[in-house]
């Protein structure tokens, strides 16, 4: 079983992500506006916390950190998300 992905930004905002199950990914964040939400994909669940990580990274560091983490989290048991190795970093910028 895949457990769940925590990560804490430099600004202090919270991402947890509990893994794909019957619903898809269910991202929860802590932050001025929490926030929980449930994504069918990967690729649905990237383009709906992009406006989140934008407004959490203070710079192309911590960008690139967090988009390894995340892709070497999930990458092992999803094939969808091996697919999308090279966009992850494009999906989350738009």
């Amino acid at each position: 079983m895949e457990e769940n992905f925590e990560y804490t930004f430099n600004n202090g905002d919270l991402l947890y992500i509990t893994p794909k199950g019957e619903d898809g990914y269910t991202v929860k964040v802590l932050a001025d506006e929490p926030l929980m939400e449930t994504f069918s994909d990967f690729e649905n669940l990237l383009y709906g916390i992009a406006p989140i990580v934008q407004n959490a990274v203070g710079d192309g560091v911590e960008f690139g950190m967090f988009v390894s983490t995340l892709y070497y989290h999930f990458a092992e048991q999803d094939d969808d998300v091996k697919a999308l190795k090279d966009e992850i970093g494009e999906i989350l910028m738009k």
